[in-house]
């Protein structure tokens, strides 16, 4: 959902963990889909976190819940006092679009934990693009049990059949080969519009 409260100007976006990849031990290694809304995550392609969100999950407690179920991000545009908003600045970004039309990205990082997260601006290029701040506040929740009952109807923590365990699954093997061929989730900027999940 997009709302404001006051001068604040608050959007969300919701992950659901990738049945289909089966049991996982680590954030790290975990796959993820998700969106703003339901059709975004029908529709966008499965993820593994950013560092930066990874290590704010840990902080927040909500490791287990995240690798069970997913959770909720909460972005805002202004400081609250909230020791559960964590401050993220701009490292580098890019305010024009590629020469393909991309959408432009900014890399942002937080001075309490390692790692970074990646924000793509939004919107259609016609029309411009939302300005993402130079600092955002971020927190991680919980998924509801709306949100929850909505995955699984539409299948979203299904296990595939006969899960299949490999050596990596009980060993630390130094094989080389990579194990994630998952691109990283980068996190929509603002919406140009107010919007709620499941609606």
């Amino acid at each position: 959902m997009t709302r404001k409260l006051g001068i604040e100007f608050v959007w969300t976006l919701n992950a659901f963990r990738n049945g289909e990849q089966g049991l996982v031990r680590a954030l790290e290694d975990a796959e993820f889909r998700y969106g703003r809304t339901r059709d975004e995550t029908l529709e966008f392609g499965i993820r593994i976190l950013p560092t930066g969100l990874i290590s704010l999950i840990k902080q927040s407690g909500l490791e287990g819940e995240a690798l069970e179920s997913g959770f909720t991000l909460e972005i805002c545009r202004i400081p609250n006092p909230d020791k559960e908003w964590i401050n993220f600045e701009k490292l580098v970004g890019d305010d024009g679009f590629g020469p393909n039309w991309e959408s432009p990205r900014s890399v942002y990082a937080s001075s309490d934990f390692e790692g970074t997260v990646e924000f793509v601006k939004t919107g259609s290029p016609c029309a411009g693009f939302k300005q993402i701040p130079s600092k955002l506040w971020i927190r991680a929740k919980p998924l509801t049990l709306p949100l929850i009952s909505w995955a699984i109807s539409n299948k979203i923590f299904s296990c595939p059949r006969g899960d299949q365990r490999t050596l990596h699954d009980w060993f630390e093997l130094n094989s080389g080969i990579p194990q994630n061929k998952s691109k990283v989730m980068a996190l929509p900027g603002p919406s140009d519009r107010t919007y709620t999940f499941l609606n």
